[in-house]
C-alpha cells in the first residue's frame, strides 16, 4: 500500500537547491574573476579561496609611463592648468606645429589644443596602452566641451562644461568620421593626434616640422636606456625636427633620481660610473655642439603639486 504524500514531501530540499549568485564575469576585474572560477561549489563566492596577489613584474613603469600621473599628483579640487605650462607664453602655441613626447595619457596635449588655436598637436608615447588612454580622453574632452565654444580644462579632465554623466548616458562624440568643412580639421579635437612610438628611437620621418616641441620629464628615463650617445642623438633629432626659429622646452631631471630609478632596468646598473653627460652639460651641447641660437630659462614652476619642481628651459633654433 502506497502512503499518501504529505505537503512536506512536495517541498523541494533547501540544501539541494540553492539561488545561484549573480556575477559578470565578463566586466570584473581580474582578480575577481579568479576568485569566481576558483570558488569551492558551495553556491556563493564567499567561499572562495582566496588567491595570492601577484607580484608586480620587474621593470613595471622602467620608462616612466605612469598610470594616473596627471591625478596621482594633484588636489582633486584644483582645475588649473600644468603649473609648467603655466610658465609658456601663447606665442609657443598659436598657430603652431606642436609635438609633445612622452606625451603619457594625453592631458596635456589636450589642454593645449583647447587653451590655444594651434594648427596640430602630435602627442607621442612608448606605452600603447596610454595612447589608448589618450584617445579615449580626447573623446572625453570633445564630447563634454561647450559646442560653439571650447574652453580650458583642467589635467585631471574632471571639469567640462557637460557632465561626465552624459558620456555614461549617451555615449561620445564621434571624432573619426571627417569635419564637414576642411577648414574644420584645425579645429579641436581634429588637430590632436596620438601615436605609439619609441620617438628617440625612430628615425627622423620629416625635417623642420614643428614649430615646438615639449620634452617634459623624460631625458631620464631616455638616458638611462640609451646612455649619454642616446640623449645627444635624441637632442639631435629634436633640433632637425623643429623649424628655423622653433622652440625646444625642456624639463631635464635632477640626476640625484637616476640611480633608484635604474635599479627598475638592472640591479647591476652604477649610473655615476656609465652616466657622465649630466643635466648641467646640456646646455653647452645644446647651444655649442647643436647649434640652437639662444636658450631662456624660465625657472622652476611656483604651485601646490609635488614632483615637478624642476626648470623649465626653452632653446630656440
Amino acid at each position: 500500500m502506497k502512503r499518501a504524500h504529505t505537503e512536506n514531501d512536495k517541498q523541494p530540499n533547501k540544501r539541494t537547491f540553492r539561488r545561484p549568485v549573480a556575477i559578470d564575469v565578463g566586466s570584473s576585474s581580474t582578480e575577481e574573476k579568479q576568485r569566481y572560477l576558483g570558488a569551492k561549489t558551495k553556491g556563493s563566492v564567499e567561499f572562495a579561496e582566496k588567491q595570492p596577489t601577484a607580484k608586480k613584474p620587474f621593470g613595471k613603469y622602467e620608462y616612466g609611463n605612469y598610470q594616473g600621473y596627471y591625478t596621482s599628483r594633484r588636489k582633486q579640487g584644483n582645475a588649473s592648468i600644468d603649473a609648467r605650462i603655466d610658465l609658456l607664453d601663447s606665442e609657443l602655441f598659436e598657430n603652431k606645429r606642436i609635438l609633445d613626447i612622452g606625451c603619457n595619457s594625453g592631458n596635456i596635449s589636450i589642454a593645449i589644443a583647447k587653451k590655444h588655436k594651434v594648427v596640430s598637436v602630435h602627442g607621442v608615447d612608448i606605452d600603447d596602452s596610454l595612447v589608448s588612454k589618450a584617445n579615449i580622453n580626447l573623446c572625453v574632452a570633445y564630447s563634454l566641451d561647450h559646442p560653439e565654444k571650447p574652453s580650458p580644462i583642467d589635467l585631471s579632465l574632471r571639469f567640462n562644461y557637460f557632465p561626465q554623466s552624459m558620456t555614461n548616458m549617451f555615449g561620445m562624440m564621434p571624432i573619426s568620421l571627417p569635419p564637414i568643412k576642411h577648414e574644420e580639421s584645425q579645429n579641436f579635437p581634429f588637430n590632436v593626434h596620438f601615436e605609439t612610438k619609441d620617438w628617440a628611437q625612430s628615425p627622423i620621418e620629416k625635417y623642420n616640422q614643428y614649430d615646438t616641441i615639449l620634452a617634459l620629464s623624460i631625458t631620464k628615463w631616455i638616458q638611462l636606456h640609451n646612455g649619454d650617445k642616446g640623449l645627444k642623438s635624441f637632442f639631435k633629432k629634436a633640433y632637425d625636427s623643429l623649424a628655423p626659429g622653433g622652440t625646444f622646452v625642456l624639463e631635464p631631471q635632477d640626476f640625484d633620481t637616476y640611480q633608484r630609478r635604474a635599479k627598475k632596468i638592472d640591479p647591476s646598473k652604477d649610473v655615476e660610473q656609465e652616466l657622465r653627460f649630466r643635466p648641467e652639460d646640456y646646455t653647452d651641447f645644446l647651444i655649442n655642439k647643436l647649434g640652437f641660437k639662444e636658450y631662456r630659462d624660465l625657472g622652476v614652476p611656483k604651485g601646490e603639486i609635488k614632483g615637478f619642481e624642476r626648470p623649465i628651459i626653452l632653446y630656440i633654433k
